[in-house]
């Protein structure tokens, strides 16, 4: 048994999990997880195997709350989203957990940092356009051509 907070245990995957409200803890879920698993790690099992022997291995381990509520928030999104038929939710969602796995994670991080400071900066630049044109009381010194671009 694990102790919670009784507001956390109410939302998402975690209102799942069974609760012991009297003594503050919950029993934590055998959670079989095909999260990571990639289509290029399939194997794909018919006669061409018949007579060979196969390893299978199994592992398990503890994952922290988090983790657990991430992975299931995402297939949860991803089982949603191919429901309504807006994305090839199979292919995408391989797609993204390569990009996870076989980048480099500081790449990762300088990518995100990157596109966080151009959204900032874009931001401002039409904050300024926007008090340009707000402030502009006429068109004296402004050229058609500099319009056009603006």
């Amino acid at each position: 048994h694990t102790a919670f907070q009784q507001a956390a245990s109410q939302q998402g995957p975690f209102a799942r999990l069974k609760k012991f409200p009297d003594l503050g803890v919950y029993q934590p879920q055998l959670f079989i997880s095909d999260f990571w698993l990639l289509e290029k790690d399939y194997l794909e099992l018919n006669e061409t195997l018949q007579n060979r022997t196969l390893n299978l291995t199994l592992s398990y381990s503890a994952v922290s709350l988090f983790s657990w509520s991430i992975q299931v928030q995402m297939a949860e999104q991803w089982m949603q989203q191919s429901e309504y038929g807006l994305t090839d939710t199979q292919r995408d969602s391989f797609m993204l957990k390569r990009l996870y796995l076989d980048t480099n994670p500081y790449f990762l991080a300088f990518s995100a940092a990157f596109i966080i400071l151009h959204s900032v900066f874009s931001m401002l630049a039409f904050k300024n356009d926007i008090q340009f044109w707000r402030q502009n009381e006429s068109m004296k010194g402004l050229s058609a051509r500099s319009m056009m671009v603006s």
